[in-house]
């Protein structure tokens, strides 16, 4: 069964058979302008649709021909006519065709939605002017695309041609303002900044900097100040053991001192410090109605290789039954003599001590001694 379709690109009618649209569920190529387009929607009335016309050739001019004077007519030349040849080809599917001097270029569309089987696409075509005979042949295959001399410009989307437009535009606006005049900006200062002779900040001037500089360097020579307090403080609290560890600066610390009221004390290991030969002795007295009186001697070592402070020494008297009876401490101003209060416990020194102890009627049987620093 033969219908009539019609190309909606270019307006070609040309027949086609209902195999050839069942082909690809009804998508043809047009024999003209080589559209695919749905053959069924695109179908005419047979009737209402003249035969199919292709693209009209350039008409052929035939060679006059002579022919002889009929009996009893006059010896006329009969004028060559145009004679055109017929343009109506059924569409057919080709492997090869012969060139053309100028071939139409062949798009191969490939329809991926397509779920029929056939492998091979159909291709149409139409006819054509004949090849000049100076025309070279060449065979061309199914999908082939002649390509053109010259290389076209591509664009991809609207938005390339968008931003062309900005980009030149943009470019217009530079080039503009390049050749604009630059004019110097007037500011108007408030009126309390002019009355009061005050300089707004922005301005070429460095009112506001000297005011800067000069906090700056006040606050520099705070932080030094606090510094030289802060040092004063810690050497005020640990003026001891600076004076243990650096001795030369022991007389530079006691005359700071002497201003400040204060002393520069020595070393206070009372563990360095050992008692030795202690001992207690009864001493009657030789006059009548005065008590017994008893005399403590003991040795003081200093085992510390540094200088120390004299000790306070506690002595606890006991009687028979081990009872305290009396304790008493005993301080350097009482077992040393005022130039020996002067100096320090030197180092690696003994000392002996004999004190006399008045017990005023008790009766003592045992004692003890110790050490501390008060």
């Amino acid at each position: 069964m033969n219908l009539n379709t019609q190309c909606p690109q270019c307006g070609t009618t040309f027949p086609v058979s209902m195999e050839q649209l069942q082909l690809r569920k009804g998508y043809l190529r047009c024999i003209n302008c080589a559209t695919i387009f749905d053959g069924f929607e695109a179908v005419v009335p047979v009737a209402e649709t003249p035969s199919p016309v292709a693209a009209t050739p350039k008409p052929t001019t035939v060679p006059e021909e002579v022919t002889p004077p009929a009996v009893g007519l006059s010896s006329v030349p009969i004028a060559a006519t145009p004679i055109v040849q017929p343009a109506v080809v059924q569409p057919t599917v080709v492997r090869h065709r012969s060139a053309i001097s100028q071939p139409a270029p062949y798009v191969a569309t490939d329809l991926s939605d397509s779920t029929d089987p056939v492998d091979t696409e159909p291709v149409f075509t139409f006819a054509v002017q004949q090849p000049k005979a100076s025309a070279v042949r060449a065979d061309f295959h199914v999908g082939d695309v002649a390509k053109p001399d010259t290389e076209p410009a591509f664009r991809v989307g609207s938005s390339t041609d968008a931003a062309d437009q900005e980009f030149s535009s943009v470019s217009v606006v530079h080039r503009r303002a390049e050749h604009l005049p630059v004019e110097p900006m007037y500011v108007e200062a408030r009126s309390g900044a002019a009355a009061s002779g005050r300089v707004p900040s922005f301005s070429g001037t460095n009112a506001a900097g000297g005011l800067g500089r000069v906090s700056a360097l006040l606050w520099q020579l705070a932080v030094v100040l606090a510094l030289v307090v802060l040092m004063a403080q810690l050497v005020y609290i640990y003026r001891a053991q600076i004076a243990s560890q650096i001795p030369t600066l022991r007389p530079l610390l006691e005359r700071a001192c002497a201003e400040l009221n204060c002393t520069v004390p020595y070393a206070r290991r009372i563990d360095m410090i050992t008692i030795a030969g202690a001992a207690l002795s009864t001493q009657k007295q030789a006059e009548a109605g005065k008590g017994s009186t008893m005399q403590l001697q003991l040795t003081l070592r200093n085992t510390y290789s540094k200088p120390q402070e004299w000790p306070t020494l506690e002595l606890d008297l006991n009687d028979f039954s081990g009872t305290l009876q009396v304790r008493k401490n005993i301080g350097p101003d009482i077992y040393l003599t005022e130039a020996e209060q002067q100096q320090p416990f030197a180092a690696n020194a003994e000392k002996v001590l004999r004190l006399p102890i008045a017990l005023n009627g008790l009766s003592i049987n045992g004692f003890q001694v110790r050490k501390f620093f008060p």
